[in-house]
């Protein structure tokens, strides 16, 4: 019985992080997505790729390091 709690674990583990890294739409091969998504349609970064949370966040880090460098360079042009 111990064995199938452990798998369970690992199951849970694998669908979690799937779902995190590729978002919901594309986690495991696209095969729950809508079909306006897998026919590239639907919202995402514009080739029919949604983002997933670490990628937006990601984005949303790069964006600021950008809007800092910029101010320097304002600041500093001055």
């Amino acid at each position: 019985m111990k064995i199938f709690g452990i798998l369970a674990v690992v199951l849970g583990i694998w669908v979690a992080m799937e779902v995190f890294n590729k978002g919901v739409d594309h986690a495991f091969g696209g095969i729950f997505a809508s079909e306006e998504i897998a026919a590239g349609n639907g919202n995402g970064n514009g080739n029919g790729q949604p983002r997933s949370v670490s990628r937006r966040s990601g984005d949303s880090v790069e964006d600021a390091h950008t809007d800092a460098a910029r101010r320097r360079e304002r600041l500093l042009g001055e």
